[in-house]
C-alpha cells in the first residue's frame, strides 16, 4: 500500500484534482449471488428461484461437484437445475446460506439449529470445504443443551446420511439422560413446542419410555400434559399416546389429584387408568412382578392396550446398573435434580476415582465436571475426590449411605462447600 505523507511536510495546494464518476454500473457490479445481473445459471428450489453465476458455483475452493457436473455437457443447455428434487425438503430452506457461503465464504456456525440440513445439503450437492465446516461445528457445538433441535432436526432428515443417524442416536441420549435440566433450562412449553412439533407421537411416546429418563415423574407429567394442550390433534390409536407412558404411581399427590381428574376429559386419559395404576403397582409391591404381570394380561380389555404392564408401573432407573447382592448398597443422589435417589451397588474395595467413573459413564457425565461426596444426612458431609485413590470402605462409606454427584455450574463454580 502507498505511505501516507509526514505530518510534519508543510500542506501543498493541489495542483491536480479529479472527482471519479458516479456509474451507473457500480450497482450491477456488486457481489453476492443476490445480485442477479450478469447470472447465467438458475437454480430452483421448492418453488424459490436464484439466478446465479456458473464461475462462482462450479469452480475454487468452496465449489459445488454436483452443480459443475450439472452446468457442463449434456445438461448446459438447460440453462437451470431444479434441486426441488435433489435436496430432502428440510434442506430447502438452508439453499440460500450455502450459496452465500460459495459466493463469500459466510459460515454462521455459531448456533447449531439448520448446521445438520446444511451438511446434508453440503454432502448431496458435493461441497467439500461446506461439508467439512459443519461437521466440524457439529462435533464443536453438540451438548445436551442443543440436543432437542438437533433430535428435531434429525427427525426430519431421517435417512439422508450416517451421520444423520449418528446425531439422532447421540441427541436422543442426550434428551433422556438430561431430560430434567432440559426442562428447567429450556423451561417445559418451549421444550414441549420442539419437541411435540417434530417428533411425532409414537417418537415422542418413545423417548418418554425410557426405564432411564432422567427426570422426577412430576416434570414428566407437566411435560405431557403441555404437549396435550400445544396438540391440535391426538393420535387416533389411544397406545401411540405419550400419555401412555407417564407412571403415575409414582406421581406426587397434587399430580396425582390432577391426573385422576383427567380421566375421561377430552384430550385426557382414557378411564380408571390412574386408579388401576396404583391398585397394580401394590400387587407388583406385595405379590411380585409374576402376579402383576398375569393381572395386567387379565385387565387387558380395561384399558387401551399397552397402558397397564408391569414395567410401567416401576420407578424409572436413570441409567446406574441394578445392586448386586453381597456389594454395597447405594444411593446416588445429581446435584441438578436432588430430590430423587437411584439405586446401585459397588464393591467395598473399588477405589472412588474408579467408581466416580463407573457413574459418570453411566450416567453421560463428564468427570472433570463432577466432584463426588459422602451424603451422609442427606448434606455434602465429605468430599471424596480428595482421596480418590483410597476404597470405598477406607472412606468410610457403608451400606445404604447416600451419595452425592455435584455437577459444576455453568460459570465453572460448584454449588457445595464441605463442613
Amino acid at each position: 500500500p502507498a505511505e501516507a505523507l509526514p505530518e510534519s511536510l508543510p500542506q501543498r495546494k493541489r495542483l491536480f484534482v479529479a472527482d471519479f464518476p458516479e456509474l451507473t454500473q457500480d450497482i450491477e457490479q456488486e457481489p453476492g449471488w443476490r445480485n442477479p445481473v450478469h447470472s447465467d445459471w438458475r437454480l430452483t428450489c421448492g418453488g424459490e428461484t436464484y439466478q446465479v453465476h456458473k464461475a462462482l458455483i462450479c469452480r475454487g475452493p468452496r465449489a459445488s461437484g454436483f452443480l459443475a457436473a450439472a452446468c457442463r455437457g449434456p445438461y448446459a443447455a438447460a440453462g437451470a437445475t431444479d434441486l426441488t428434487g435433489v435436496l430432502p425438503e428440510p434442506c430447502w430452506q438452508v439453499v440460500p446460506a450455502l450459496l452465500d457461503f460459495m459466493y463469500e465464504g459466510t459460515f454462521k456456525g455459531t448456533e447449531p439449529q439448520g448446521l445438520l440440513g446444511l451438511f446434508v445439503a453440503a454432502d448431496v450437492l458435493q461441497i467439500k470445504a461446506l461439508f467439512d465446516l459443519t461437521l466440524e461445528s457439529l462435533n464443536h457445538h453438540f451438548s445436551w443443551r442443543v440436543a432437542p433441535h438437533l433430535l428435531a432436526e434429525s427427525a426430519a432428515l431421517r435417512g439422508a446420511h450416517q451421520v444423520v443417524d449418528q446425531v439422532s442416536k447421540a441427541a436422543e441420549r442426550e434428551v433422556f439422560q438430561h431430560f430434567g435440566r432440559l426442562l428447567a433450562d429450556w423451561g417445559v412449553r418451549a421444550l414441549a413446542a420442539k419437541l411435540g412439533h417434530f417428533l411425532s407421537a409414537e417418537d415422542l411416546q418413545a423417548l418418554l419410555d425410557h426405564d432411564t429418563l432422567a427426570a422426577q415423574e412430576d416434570q414428566i407429567f407437566g411435560f405431557l400434559r403441555e404437549w396435550v394442550s400445544q396438540s391440535r390433534q391426538l393420535p387416533a390409536s389411544p397406545e401411540l399416546s405419550p400419555w401412555a407412558v407417564c407412571r403415575f404411581a409414582h406421581l406426587t399427590p397434587a399430580c396425582l389429584i390432577e391426573a385422576s381428574r383427567l380421566e375421561g376429559a377430552e384430550k385426557g386419559l382414557p378411564p380408571r387408568v390412574v386408579s388401576l395404576s396404583l391398585a397394580l403397582y401394590r400387587v407388583l409391591q406385595e405379590q411380585g412382578e409374576a402376579d402383576c404381570e398375569k393381572l395386567c394380561r387379565a385387565l387387558a380389555d380395561v384399558a387401551p392396550e399397552g397402558w397397564l404392564q408391569s414395567r410401567r408401573l416401576k420407578r424409572r432407573k436413570a441409567g446406574l446398573r441394578k445392586p448386586v447382592a453381597g456389594e454395597l448398597h447405594l444411593f446416588i443422589f445429581r446435584s441438578t435434580h436432588p430430590e430423587g435417589a437411584l439405586e446401585t451397588s459397588e464393591r467395598k474395595t473399588t477405589t472412588v476415582n474408579a467408581f466416580k467413573l463407573r457413574l459418570c459413564a453411566e450416567l453421560g457425565l463428564d468427570p472433570s465436571k463432577v466432584r463426588i461426596w459422602d451424603y451422609f444426612g442427606h448434606k455434602p458431609y465429605a468430599l471424596l475426590d480428595k482421596s480418590a485413590d483410597k476404597s470405598l470402605q477406607a472412606r468410610r462409606i457403608f451400606d445404604q449411605n447416600p451419595i452425592m454427584l455435584e455437577e459444576q455450574l455453568d460459570n465453572g463454580t460448584w454449588s457445595y462447600q464441605e463442613e
